[in-house]
């Protein structure tokens, strides 16, 4: 019998301390994701007294592995996994995304500037080469943090401790960290899978970190293999949490296409996994309960669909250019076809994905922008009249070429639906000469080289739970993703400004602010956002929903299975 669980997300959270000592502030600020029934905490040393020892979970995700397995220059999407063996500072709830410890036992904040750490009591680094079974230390979290800022450009993440000034050992376990003004998100960035602890001697022996071996943490698991297809840990039998982790491993099976995964879900060969049913039947899964052997839930997934076009090439350089092909999206179709078709649910959003709901625009106020009015005749209209204006007719027409990705169906089906939108509203004034789709690491190559015209494709990122992060990873000039090498004053300046609110009411205007100016001025915008479908086999406890490749690894060590 299948078995509903609780489905809406609960947005605010604590951004304050663990443990507020004397003079800490008491900060409020939420932008979180996650559904709302509550998992055990995996901030503390036990679980569940019924819990059961034992056992292999395997589960599914969609995404490849990535080659490289340092977790500091690499986007979540990938680290996520990663925290079944890497650990940070602090960790979010997998259900309401609080902040709660990891590495850290607690903290306080003594001023708006200033954050004191205390570590975990006895944490170690698996009992591997060169690390060795040794004790973490102060150090090592000031040479991770450090390594994460770094100005070499493949670190993508740097820009989550941009506001940072400086971060020290006070003792061997305590760190002291200030910022250079007023950071509401800091906290919520050192609990990103991609600011995992590292030991400085397993940087310097792994080189490109390029297999298992090279990957020495502190988490509840050990890895034991990784292929492009496949990741198998095994329990790791030192570690610092007494009794945890539950399970004896945990295997990882990709399956990029959903009708393969759902055959090895009925089949018990995976027992837990999002995407594992096309879209219609997704819904009609979650519609029609009643006497299925699955748990199923709805997750509203961290990641959504980047529209950028590359305003460092020529003609692309002309606003009005960038302004007509944002016009010449159909999101309504975006959402009742392509979102509908690959995963069951769909939503309007230009800049956040859906797990930052409560802190976006809502659809009538989307609504009230001509890119997102229906039907599209005056969007229409109004694209092919600025188009007329920068030199462009049928005669003489926009040729540009589309970039996307290959590797999945859904990426696929995004580009093509996009190509046929442009060729359909652009009326011949607009024609897509190529459509270029390249697996994950050649789009991520291309992408960084700025080696594109017009992208569509899938992103997320550095913290996708806090809507500064979103800001600085896409939007502000420098970001990690900002391909398009968007740059505006104006708009960087509303950014900053709404991190330096710690009231959660004072800061969610700010945000609306920046969304606003980005309606009317930024030459990006999104396709379509999406929810994802999570089944669960009810043998299966403690587990949490996920995202297609985005895992709560952390929380494996509060599974346990009958």
């Amino acid at each position: 019998m299948i078995r509903q669980r609780g489905r809406r997300l609960t947005r605010r959270r604590l951004i304050a301390t663990a443990s507020l000592g004397g003079g800490a502030l008491a900060l409020t600020a939420g932008c979180g994701g996650g559904a709302s029934k509550p998992a055990a905490s995996s901030g503390g040393t036990s679980g569940s007294a019924s819990a059961k020892r034992g056992g292999i979970l395997v589960r599914s995700q969609t995404q490849k592995f990535d080659a490289v397995l340092d977790p500091h220059p690499l986007q979540p999407v990938y680290t996520s996994t990663y925290s079944l063996f890497y650990q940070s500072l602090l960790q979010l709830n997998p259900r309401t995304a609080a902040l709660e410890p990891q590495l850290a036992m607690k903290w306080e904040q003594p001023s708006q500037t200033e954050y004191v750490f205390h570590l975990q009591p006895a944490v170690k680094f698996h009992n591997k080469p060169p690390a060795s079974g040794r004790d973490l230390t102060a150090a090592d979290v000031v040479f991770s943090l450090n390594r994460v800022r770094t100005d070499d450009p493949r670190f993508q993440n740097r820009l989550l401790l941009g506001s940072m000034d400086k971060v020290e050992a006070v003792d061997k376990a305590t760190i002291r960290l200030t910022t250079k003004q007023p950071d509401v998100s800091i906290l919520t960035n050192l609990a990103s899978t991609s600011v995992a602890v590292l030991a400085p001697e397993v940087v310097d022996k792994a080189g490109k970190f390029s297999d298992a071996e090279n990957v020495v943490g502190t988490g509840a698991f050990v890895l034991a293999s990784i292929e492009l297809q496949s990741m198998d840990v095994a329990r790791n039998p030192d570690y610092w949490k007494k009794g945890l982790p539950y399970l004896d491993g945990v295997k990882t099976r990709v399956f990029q296409d959903p009708e393969p995964a759902y055959a090895a879900f009925t089949a018990g060969q995976i027992l837990v996994g999002a995407n594992v049913l096309p879209g219609p039947d997704a819904k009609k899964a979650f519609d029609e309960q009643k006497g299925k052997n699955y748990i199923a839930e709805w997750y509203k997934d961290v990641s959504f669909t980047t529209v950028q076009t590359n305003i460092q090439k020529k003609p692309f350089d002309d606003p009005r250019i960038a302004r007509a092909l944002r016009l010449l999206i159909d999101h309504d179709e975006a959402v009742n076809s392509w979102a509908v078709t690959w995963f069951g649910r769909g939503y309007l959003t230009a800049y956040f994905g859906a797990a930052m709901e409560d802190w976006d625009l809502t659809e009538k106020e989307y609504r009230s922008y001509l890119e997102f009015k229906s039907p599209k005749d005056d969007a229409i209209k109004e694209a092919l009249t600025l188009l007329s204006a920068a030199g462009y007719s049928k005669d003489k027409p926009l040729k540009l070429n589309l970039s996307g990705g290959s590797d999945s169906g859904f990426s696929r089906g995004e580009a093509e639906n996009h190509q046929a939108q442009v060729a359909k509203f652009g009326q011949g004034v607009v024609q897509i000469a190529n459509l270029q789709l390249y697996d994950l690491a050649t789009r991520n190559k291309v992408f960084a080289e700025g080696s594109f015209d017009f992208i569509s494709a899938n992103a997320v990122p550095a913290q996708p739970y806090d809507a500064d992060s979103w800001f600085t990873t896409f939007y502000h000039s420098g970001g990690g993703r900002n391909y398009g090498k968007y740059s505006d004053p104006k708009l960087d300046a509303l950014i900053d400004k709404q991190r330096t609110l710690f009231d959660v009411s004072q800061r969610k205007a700010a945000v609306k602010d920046v969304l606003k100016y980005m309606m009317d001025n930024a030459p990006y915008t999104s396709w379509s956002g999406r929810q994802l479908l999570n089944l669960e086999s009810p043998k299966v406890h403690n587990w949490a929903p996920e995202g297609i490749s985005t895992t709560w690894g952390y929380n494996y060590e509060q599974v346990w299975m009958e």
